[in-house]
Parts: structure tokens; C-alpha cells; sequence
């Protein structure tokens, strides 16, 4: 880790902080939110720092990073105070959110050229996810700001980011599970190399910012097919 040049946790920090501010500004400043966030990145800082998600021989605990909060935060988006709490969501703030990729994809390439992620984890394997991010500008700005776009278009668009970033998700936890198959070692003879992302602070990739970018793409759907639903006509709840 420490042969890395230091640009590379630098633009990992500021993906960081770029996606809970965002997500922050989007909520209307919620401190709920915010003290939520903070402490989980908080956790999840001390057991990667610890070794908890790179113990040898306990490769399932690699899941806890990211499912926990997935799981969690959907079931409480169907509770009435999530409800709330979603329908609330700045639908502008949370596509603009997604540039958070354009920082994310350069990172794994970085790791990648220092054997601590597969080289099919980045742009230059199979992971498609960049495309989410360079297509960020031409949906907000013609959703937004010129208004021509359709909301089932948008949709789309946001479920194709849930498809992208699903399909990291899996290349991660495969190559959680079988390191020592899809990472070539550093130095010849030496095994194979650490995964970066069961370690602090590459971690925090799907600790955190995976389930922020895909809690911001499951509240823009909503919003966005809220939209769609035509207003019932006055009167007709009583025929």
C-alpha cells in the first residue's frame, strides 16, 4: 500500500466526501442522516483497519460490508418514515451524485496497475460502471435543465447505473472469495497480492460508497415514477 503514489487515496477520499456531502445536501441537510453515515464509515474504517474483512480463511465476512446497509435501507424505505424521508430527496443533487464514478473507476485502474484489485474490476476488464458518470452531464442537464427528457428515459438510466454497479458488485465478491485466482502477485514467487477492498480505506468502496450510489439511484426511480402516475381525477376515490 504504501508504494502508492499519494493521488490515489487522495481522489479516493474526495469520492468520499463528494457522495456524503451530496447525499447530505440532497436530504435537506438531514443530521439523522448524516450522523448515520458518519458513524458507519466510522465502523467500517475500524474493522478494515483491523483486518476484520482480510482475515485468511474468513472470506465470507466480505458481504457485511455492503449488505447490511442495502437491506437495512431498503426495508426502512417502505416504512412511513422512509417514505417521507425519500419522497423528500433532491432528485438533482442525487443524479449529480453519480459523477462519484468518474472518481471511482480511475482509482480501481490505479490499484489494478499495483496488483491489489483484477484487472477485470476496471474500465479496462469488465466493469462498465464509468459509463454511469460520463452520462451524468447529458441526463441532468436535458432532464433538468432543458426538460426534454422523458421520466421513463431517466429511469432507464438509473436502472442501468443499479445494473453497472451490480455487476461490480459481483467481480468484487468473487474476487473476495477467490483472491489468489483473479489477483496476480506483485513480486514473483511472493503469492498472491492483498485485495485492496478488504482493506482500509479501499473498504469504504462498498461500504459505503456503493450502497450511497445505489440508494441514490433507487430514490430517483421513485421520484422520477411518482411523476408518471397520473393525479386521480377529484372525486373519483368515491365511485
Amino acid at each position: 500500500m504504501s508504494l502508492l503514489p499519494f493521488y490515489v487515496p487522495l481522489v479516493f477520499v474526495v469520492s468520499i466526501v463528494m457522495a456524503l456531502y451530496l447525499f447530505y445536501r440532497a436530504s435537506g441537510r438531514s443530521l439523522a442522516f448524516l450522523l448515520v453515515a458518519l458513524s458507519w464509515i466510522t465502523l467500517q474504517s475500524l474493522l478494515s483497519a483491523s483486518g476484520f474483512y482480510a482475515a485468511p480463511g474468513k472470506p465470507l465476512r466480505f458481504p457485511l460490508l455492503l449488505m447490511p446497509p442495502i437491506i437495512l435501507g431498503l426495508i426502512y424505505s417502505y416504512t412511513p418514515k422512509g417514505r417521507r424521508f425519500f419522497s423528500a430527496l433532491d432528485i438533482r443533487l442525487l443524479t449529480g451524485l453519480q459523477l462519484i464514478r468518474l472518481l471511482v473507476e480511475p482509482v480501481l485502474y490505479w490499484l489494478s496497475l499495483y496488483h491489489l484489485v483484477p484487472k477485470v474490476m476496471t474500465f479496462e476488464g469488465k466493469n462498465f460502471d464509468i459509463l454511469t458518470g460520463l452520462t451524468v452531464p447529458i441526463i441532468y442537464y436535458f432532464g433538468f435543465v432543458r426538460k426534454t427528457l422523458p421520466a421513463w428515459l431517466m429511469i432507464t438510466w438509473n436502472w442501468m447505473g443499479i445494473g453497472l454497479l451490480a455487476v461490480v458488485v459481483s467481480i468484487g465478491v468473487n474476487s473476495a472469495l477467490h483472491p489468489g485466482q483473479t489477483i496476480a502477485s506483485f513480486n514473483a514467487g511472493a503469492g498472491p497480492s492483498p485485495f485492496a477492498i478488504q482493506q482500509f480505506p479501499w473498504a469504504l468502496l462498498p461500504g459505503f460508497l456503493v450502497p450511497t450510489a445505489f440508494f441514490g439511484h433507487v430514490a430517483s426511480i421513485r421520484l422520477l415514477a411518482a411523476r408518471t402516475i397520473p393525479s386521480p381525477k377529484p372525486g373519483a376515490l368515491l365511485q
